[in-house]
């Protein structure tokens, strides 16, 4: 068997989320499977001097139209949500730890995660369950 797609992705990017909804169809198409890789791109930003897209000027407004269009494009729901970006350290280490102990359980917890953050009806659900983890 082929060796499985690393598939890198920060539970609070758009781009993450619209890459989430068709990377296991792809690998799927090509008989490889998904290794599932949370990071923080606020950490990755920091390292690297860059900001999120949504705050560099002249780019930001863009780039909001851009994650809407990419979505329809797609065929996909995409709500921006109010709060942006979101902090989603407890979402990537939560993600590490339930990998531990079942990695297809985990998975499955990261493929429900960012449609329940980018769009509804479940947004106004995923902002109170990040504000009690923390987020």
């Amino acid at each position: 068997m082929s060796e499985p797609i690393d598939f890198y992705f920060d539970f609070s990017s758009p781009y993450g989320y619209l890459a989430s909804e068709k990377i296991d169809e792809l690998a799927a198409r090509h008989g490889r499977t998904v290794r599932w890789r949370p990071i923080l791109l606020g950490v990755v930003f920091k390292h690297t001097g860059a900001a999120p897209l949504t705050l560099v000027p002249l780019k930001g407004e863009y780039s909001v139209r851009d994650f809407s269009r990419s979505a329809r494009f797609l065929g996909l729901p995409y709500t921006h949500p109010a709060n942006f970006p979101l902090a989603t350290q407890h979402a990537a280490r939560a993600f590490y730890w339930f990998h531990d102990q079942d990695c297809e359980q985990a998975c499955e917890a990261a493929r429900a995660f960012a449609p329940a953050v980018f769009s509804c009806p479940l947004c106004r659900w995923s902002r109170r369950f990040l504000s009690r983890c923390g987020a």
